[in-house]
């Protein structure tokens, strides 16, 4: 799988304005039956012991079981209504009209916040990011400094521009220069995480926000937003645990000065154990 075949579906941070969905009505998250609107990788459908792959168009039915693989993804509409929801991989997606309806409810509250995140992101380009190494004079210091701050610059506006495999070349190039100072490094492991957010490889952004949030370096400035991210990491990962627990370190944390208090609140209600299936 290339990067050019999912830039349709997750754009990169802020490259785009992200509207917000429609109202989420009673009536649709009740449906039985969702229509397949977009699939990407491989996605099978199981039923009655018949196996058989899933394209665009299909409907899927209470009762059917989704394996849908790595790094792959479906996204579902309810028979009546625009709203959608997407399930990624991978995962073995057993579609009860419970389940079906509380991820159709969290899916959404899920990109409401995505979007929110999308849109406060700042991206900033640190001037200083060298320090001198031993033997190495300060006007050879200086020069390096430069060329590899014009370097970040280049590697952060690849990304905004969806150009991810460039953007992550330029960003390993850096990462491997002598001198290079701390909070620099914690900003190119979050673009690594952004990049893996945006290939769907949920596991292993989440593991780089996590590292790069604990930090707590006053000089990276993304602390909170990669807590967040890690948030909806293990929301999109079908890890509903795990996103509880990141959701009270974050009220911890941030008590009620925190931006997205109110959006943590909602999706940590929609997270609550379910219960018994009817």
């Amino acid at each position: 799988m290339t990067v050019k075949h999912i830039r349709p579906i997750i754009a990169a941070v802020t490259c785009i304005t992200i509207m917000s969905l429609p109202p989420v009505l009673s009536g649709e998250i009740k449906a039985a039956r969702y229509r397949v609107s977009f699939l990407l990788g491989s996605v099978e459908l199981r039923n009655d012991d018949k196996s058989t792959t899933v394209k665009n168009g299909d409907f899927i039915n209470e009762g059917d079981i989704l394996f849908v693989g790595d790094k792959s993804l479906v996204e579902l509409r309810p028979e009546q209504g625009d709203a959608s929801f997407k399930i990624s991989g991978p995962l073995v997606y057993r579609c009860t009209r419970y389940k079906l309806a509380k991820d159709f409810s969290r899916n959404n509250l899920a990109y409401r916040f995505y979007s929110k995140l999308a849109q406060d992101t700042y991206h900033y380009y640190p001037r200083t990011i060298i320090s001198a190494v031993r033997g190495e004079k300060d006007d050879e210091a200086e020069v390096r400094n430069r060329e590899q701050s014009e370097a970040l610059k280049e590697a952060i506006d690849l990304f905004r521009n969806a150009r991810l495999d460039e953007s992550l070349r330029t960003f390993e190039k850096i990462a491997a220069q002598k001198g290079l100072q701390r909070h620099v490094l914690y900003l190119i492991d979050f673009y690594r995480a952004e990049i893996l957010f945006t290939q769907l490889d949920y596991p292993g952004a989440m593991a780089l926000y996590l590292s790069v949030y604990k930090t707590r370096n006053k000089q990276f400035m993304h602390s909170e937003i990669a807590l967040c991210r890690a948030i909806l990491c293990a929301v999109y990962s079908d890890r509903p645990e795990q996103a509880r627990k990141l959701i009270a370190e974050y009220e911890n944390i941030y008590d009620n000065k925190g931006a997205y208090m109110a959006m943590l609140g909602e999706l940590k209600s929609d997270l609550a154990d379910p219960q018994p299936e009817q």
